[in-house]
């Protein structure tokens, strides 16, 4: 009994390590992904511990994840369009009380968000395009950027040719 709680421990300490790993390797480009739906850097914020909460329960559960990096982007994506979804669905925020929200932090994320070339891009680009540049820019393969935004490799393929020619003119 007492052999099986200790390997119950080692294997939530590999656990742990695998945690650290994941989040030092991808929070800021989920981050910066997360900004994509919600602008305000407090929901992003959430979204990805929330993620990250997600994939904890589910290794833990002793769900095999193969594709982490693409599982984590997919999982965040889902997250902020339901809530997106439920917000809208909710009740709107009263033009009185837009003065009490609290300001935008000036966070680097949200100075580059806030930046003239972010601002040129995103009257360049469309919203699908972002996605998929912000996504490969976040280090993710054709393969692992198709499973988040349920198109084939091709389509992400045809998406960043369509940005680099979109740019080339703009640079």
């Amino acid at each position: 009994m007492q052999e099986a709680r200790l390997l119950e421990y080692a294997g939530l300490e590999g656990l742990d390590q695998e945690l650290a790993e994941l989040y030092a390797k991808h929070s800021a480009a989920l981050l910066r992904y997360g900004s994509l739906f919600a602008p305000a850097g407090e929901a992003a914020r959430d979204a990805v511990q929330e993620t990250f909460l997600r994939y904890f329960l589910e290794r833990r559960s002793g769900r095999a994840i193969g594709n982490p990096a693409g599982w984590l982007y997919a999982v965040m994506r889902n997250y902020l369009l339901g809530r997106m979804k439920r917000d809208i669905e909710g009740h709107e925020v009263a033009d009185a009380n837009l003065e009490r929200l609290p300001a935008r932090e000036r966070d680097p994320e949200t100075m580059f968000a806030q930046s003239e070339w972010s601002s040129r891009l995103a009257t360049l680009l469309t919203v699908r395009e972002m996605e998929c540049v912000t996504l490969r820019a976040g280090g993710l393969s054709y393969q692992e950027i198709a499973d988040v935004m349920a198109v084939r490799p091709g389509t992400v393929g045809a998406v960043l040719a369509r940005v680099q020619k979109k740019l080339r003119p703009a640079v």
